[in-house]
């Protein structure tokens, strides 16, 4: 029999092959929200030192003024994005503000120790790497330090990197790797366990750290080099297409639907309402199915009779939330309880949200408090639930 040779061609040195390629592809990006398309907070707020930080606008996306830092900003979600995306996140210097001292303005993501501890990266190797990727744009160019900060080892442990926005407006990408270090400490818990931050502005106590290595000496989270993003109303910044993955290489960007990016982030974070429905001052408020009194079921606490309903939350949370609850204009409220009558099958918030109507819509945000009063018809009023870490 005669042999048949197969056709061949050459492969270039930049083609994707087999050997060049990890065989873990999915679900390689420890960050979540990564494209910034779910914005259950908030699509646009006006943000200054104690005046909507934290956690106030896209997903699992956190800002704050530290230590009291002058200036700013509005922070949004924004249509502005390079091809391959649709949403970024946008801050816009509409105060300006001069960082001192231990000032420091940035925006950063906190990740649960066992996603780090079990991502598969060697941690503490240094010749191991976990990569991080993204896409930035600004009006203001120069020097900028990201840092990954290592929270189970401690808050003077991180690794600084600086990166430069070249070009005024233009979408840029940006690559950097992470070594090991023999130092690292990542727990088998649902805690803080690392936070990538990117700074925007940092008083004279923060700017001490060396390129491009892990810093352990003080608070410092970037070089002298850093500039000043808060110095003109004329700045604004947008980044988008965040990854952060195991390996030294950065991988085409992991894309997730809208539906899969939300349910992942509700682990954080969860409202009664539809998704566009902002319960922020109680702007918004939705029925939680608790009715009548003649055919509500109730609970007796010391004589007075209150309707009782319980939701089922959309996802399994982080930990037992912290649980917000907004009110209708006519006050018809009771209180959202994480005592009470909770489920035999399962005692925790993590699963189930329980809200008592008093018999005149009266009570507060508590345990085992009791309302009376005369009937009431219906009842009104939206909630958040909150596990952020």
């Amino acid at each position: 029999m005669a042999l048949i040779k197969l056709n061949t061609r050459s492969i270039p040195d930049n083609a994707v092959t087999p050997a060049k390629v990890s065989q873990n592809l999915g679900r390689r990006n420890i960050i979540i929200n990564g494209q910034f398309q779910v914005a259950q907070y908030a699509t646009s707020v006006s943000s200054t030192d104690g005046t909507n930080e934290d956690y106030t606008t896209v997903d699992r996306w956190f800002f704050r003024y530290g230590n009291n830092a002058p200036g700013t900003m509005t922070i949004s979600q924004s249509d502005d994005a390079p091809v391959g995306f649709a949403k970024s996140w946008k801050f816009d210097v509409t105060a300006t503000g001069t960082a001192t001292g231990v000032h420091h303005t940035l925006f950063s993501q906190f990740m649960e120790s066992e996603h780090l501890r079990n991502c598969g990266w060697d941690y503490t190797n240094p010749n191991s790497y976990i990569t991080l990727s993204f896409w930035i744009k600004s009006s203001k160019t120069g020097t900028y330090c990201v840092a990954l900060d290592s929270v189970d080892v401690g808050s003077n442990f991180k690794f600084v990197k600086e990166y430069t926005i070249n070009q005024a407006n233009v979408w840029e990408k940006k690559i950097i790797s992470v070594p090991g270090h023999a130092s690292l400490v990542f727990n088998n818990d649902n805690t803080r366990g690392a936070e990538i931050g990117w700074q925007l502005a940092s008083g004279g106590d923060r700017v001490n750290a060396t390129d491009n290595t892990w810093h352990t000496a003080d608070a410092s989270r970037v070089t002298s080099n850093q500039v000043n993003f808060l110095d003109s109303t004329d700045n604004n910044l947008y980044i988008t297409g965040v990854q952060l993955e195991v390996g030294s290489e950065a991988t085409e960007f992991e894309r997730m639907s809208f539906s899969e990016e939300l349910a992942i982030c509700k682990r954080y974070f969860q409202k009664s309402g539809n998704y566009d429905q902002y319960m922020t001052n109680g702007s918004s408020t939705t029925s939680f199915g608790v009715g009548a009194k003649a055919w509500a079921p109730c609970v007796e606490w010391g004589g007075s009779v209150a309707g009782h309903a319980t939701h089922i939350l959309s996802v399994e949370m982080r930990a037992t939330p912290s649980i917000v609850k907004y009110g209708n204009s006519q006050g018809y409220w009771g209180y959202i309880s994480s005592g009470g009558s909770a489920p035999t099958s399962d005692n925790t918030l993590a699963f189930h949200i329980h809200l008592y109507i008093g018999a005149d819509g009266t009570g507060v945000l508590g345990v085992n408090n009791q309302a009376t009063g005369s009937t009431i018809w219906g009842a009104m009023g939206g909630w958040t639930a909150s596990a952020e870490i």
